[in-house]
Order: C-alpha cells, then sequence, then structure tokens
C-alpha cells in the first residue's frame, strides 16, 4: 500500500501590497543613494531597501504556511515594515533641508485660508479647559491606532488581508510625500504656546509621546487625519457600528485638534483627509481584489448558522 504524497499549495503572495511595499523600498532606494558618498547609513539603507525589494519574489515562491500564526504573519507583515518606515524618516528628515518644502508649505496654507488658522485659532482660545480637551482629541488618535490593528489580526483571513492592505496604502501614501518633499509644519513659524497651555497635563503627554516617537518632516499630509480617517473606515468595515461612530468622533477631534495643537497647518489636514477619503473609497477597492480581500463588507460580528444534517 502507498501512501500518495500531499505537495504543499503555494503562497497567494505576492498580493497587491507586496508590490506597494517593493515600490515603497524603490522609492528609497532612489532618495538615499544621492547621499551614500556623504553619509555611510545611506549606504546601509539602500542595501536594505535593495534586499526588500526581493521579498514578493520569495513570497511568490514559498509554500502556503500550514500553521495559523504563520498564515498571520504572512498577512501582517507590512505593518512591521510601516513601523520601521516611521522611524527612518527621521533619520532622513536629518540629513535633508526642508527649507524650499516648508516655504512653499506656509505659501499654499496663507494663500487658501487667507490666514494661518493654527496660530489664529490658538491666539483666540488659550484656555487651559479647552486646551487640554483638544490635546485630548489629538492624543486619541494612539488607542485608536492600537485598538484598529488588534481587531484586523484577529479576524478571517479576508479581513486580516484587506486591513492591512488599507492601513498600508494610506500610511504609505503620506511617508512618500515625506521622503519626496519633508516639511516641518508650523514650527518653522515658531508658535509660542500661552503659558495656559503649556501648563496642561495633556499637553505634556502628547509631547512626551512626540519627543519619543516623532520623525522630522512629516507635516504635509498629516498622517494623523489620514490614519484615523483609514482606521475609523476600517471599524465600519469590521461591522463595529458603536466603535465606529466612536472613531468618528475621534477623527473630527483629531481633524480640528491637528490644527489648534500646532501640530499642522490646516492645510495639512485637510490633505490628509483628502488624501485618505480618496484611497479608502476609490483606490482600494480598484486594488482590492488582487488583494485577496473582498468589496462587500465582513459579516465578521454577525454568524450565519450553518444547518445540521437531520438523523437518518
Amino acid at each position: 500500500m502507498t501512501t500518495a504524497t500531499r505537495i504543499r499549495p503555494r503562497s497567494l503572495h505576492p498580493r497587491a501590497v507586496d508590490w506597494i511595499l517593493a515600490a515603497y523600498n524603490l522609492l528609497l532606494i532612489g532618495r538615499w543613494a544621492p547621499l551614500v558618498p556623504q553619509y555611510e547609513t545611506a549606504r546601509w539603507l539602500v542595501v536594505v531597501h535593495g534586499i526588500a525589494l526581493g521579498v514578493p519574489w520569495l513570497l511568490a515562491r514559498a509554500p502556503a504556511p500550514g500553521q495559523r500564526w504563520l498564515r498571520r504573519l504572512y498577512d501582517l507583515y507590512p505593518l512591521a515594515w510601516i513601523c520601521a518606515f516611521w522611524r527612518e524618516l527621521d533619520v532622513h528628515g536629518r540629513f535633508l533641508s526642508n527649507a524650499p518644502y516648508d516655504r512653499a508649505l506656509v505659501w499654499l496654507d496663507q494663500h487658501l485660508f487667507g490666514v494661518h488658522l493654527n496660530a489664529l485659532w490658538l491666539a483666540a482660545m488659550p484656555g487651559r479647559a479647552f486646551s487640554e480637551m483638544m490635546h485630548l482629541c489629538y492624543f486619541s488618535y494612539y488607542p485608536l491606532l492600537l485598538l484598529v490593528p488588534i481587531l484586523v489580526a484577529f479576524g478571517p483571513g479576508r479581513v486580516r488581508r484587506e486591513g492591512t492592505l488599507r492601513i498600508a496604502v494610506a500610511y504609505l501614501a503620506c511617508f512618500a510625500v515625506y521622503a519626496l518633499c519633508p516639511t516641518t509644519g508650523p514650527d518653522i513659524l515658531h508658535v509660542v504656546f500661552p503659558e495656559s497651555v503649556r501648563g496642561g497635563l495633556v499637553f505634556h503627554l502628547n509631547h512626551l509621546i512626540q519627543d519619543s516617537g516623532d520623525s522630522l518632516g512629516t507635516a504635509f499630509p498629516s498622517s494623523h487625519v489620514a490614519g484615523s480617517v483609514t482606521l475609523t473606515w476600517l471599524l465600519w468595515r469590521l461591522g463595529h457600528r458603536r466603535l465606529g461612530i466612536a472613531g468618528a468622533v475621534i477623527t473630527l477631534g483629531v481633524l480640528g485638534a491637528t490644527v489648534y495643537t500646532q501640530n499642522h497647518f490646516a492645510v495639512d489636514s485637510l490633505a490628509g483627509l483628502l488624501l485618505a477619503v480618496g484611497l479608502q473609497g476609490w483606490v482600494v477597492p480598484l486594488v482590492l481584489p488582487a488583494a485577496g480581500g473582498a468589496v462587500v463588507p465582513w459579516p465578521v460580528t454577525r454568524r450565519t448558522p450553518v444547518p445540521r444534517a437531520r438523523a437518518a
């Protein structure tokens, strides 16, 4: 008696998100390559991004993982890359001058709104209570950033694939702009916070987080706004209606708070909003079939009962 040899199916990669990551790696090679003669760091980063370009090719030839945890890793690995790319932008921002892009951004904000709304708003409403509320709105982005990827990670395969794609598209689009046109934001105008604002507890908490995890040159467009829109979009897609409503409220708060707290010009926040809506509503549905996801809402919170066979 012979046992048939079982052939493990190949991975469903490369998917759309794999090629998007490859494109971003190629972009970063182009940005770092001219800096190689000046900085040894640039040389190593070119090598790292060059190796990363081979990931889609490797995934296409890898067998489909049998273990559940490995399947999750295959689906979610782009999120780890996004975290690394964010820290890399800080290194990139320290090697390049933002001056020409900052001047263009100041001009654009002034001519689009007539004034710099961030400075006008802070001067008009410097009260401690209102300031703390706005800084709390800004802080609320971080719990949203932690919650939604966890929900995506523990969802079914199509949830992981579509969720990863939507998050990667939103953040990498922002990162690509930062890499090509790094901008400082309102700090270029040397905005001074009144004592009523600087004395707030949430004000200090936000600045502590920014000092430890922010990256230079990431003002336009606002990734806080683009990320909040994307994460809220995913909550609705997951079928979590109450969390979706909470996410929408958070997004509205973040949209205003990014301006009031002097983290962004109004044009930065507007650009983040328009970018995220355009990507999630138009671009992602176009590439979703190649991502192994679905364009219909996920019924992950409602399970359809499976009829049982009657006994003979």
